[in-house]
């Protein structure tokens, strides 16, 4: 690659707060653990939880990796939604992002609004999640 060609990658690569931007958890929903539904009888005394997820991966010209992530939480019985965590990682720090959604699900099991049907949806939502996070990581590997 020509230095010129190289100069141009590099200008026209995202910031993180980019990557950021691109992001949209609670939209995307693909990636949700939690439990409990509003007027189930089971979260009615406990309440109900969702953690959402949301990744974007890019590769830099100098052939860094960098995955932003962002998870929203939301609750109706609490009466709020909001971004909890977020941020871009870099090359093996990515790997940091491996069972983050089953972290997240513990929160749920701890707050006893998560069923066993959660569970399944939860371990479901970690798989694919870890799925995508080691074909990244291979990318650069």
């Amino acid at each position: 690659m020509e230095y010129e060609e190289y100069e141009r990658m590099q200008e026209n690569e995202p910031t993180d707060d980019e990557l950021l931007d691109m992001l949209d958890a609670y939209g995307f929903m693909e990636y949700t653990v939690g439990g409990g539904e509003e007027g189930e009888t089971y979260s009615t005394a406990n309440g109900d939880w969702l953690a959402c997820l949301d990744y974007h991966s890019y590769v830099t010209a100098d052939g860094d990796l960098k995955v932003a992530y962002h998870v929203v939480v939301n609750s109706e019985s609490g009466c709020f939604i909001d971004t909890v965590e977020s941020g871009v990682l870099v090359n093996d720090e990515v790997s940091w992002l491996i069972d983050l959604p089953m972290r997240y699900f513990a929160i749920a099991q701890d707050m006893a609004v998560a069923s066993l049907c959660d569970t399944y949806s939860a371990v479901g939502a970690n798989s694919r999640w870890n799925q995508r996070m080691q074909e990244i990581i291979e990318k650069i590997s």
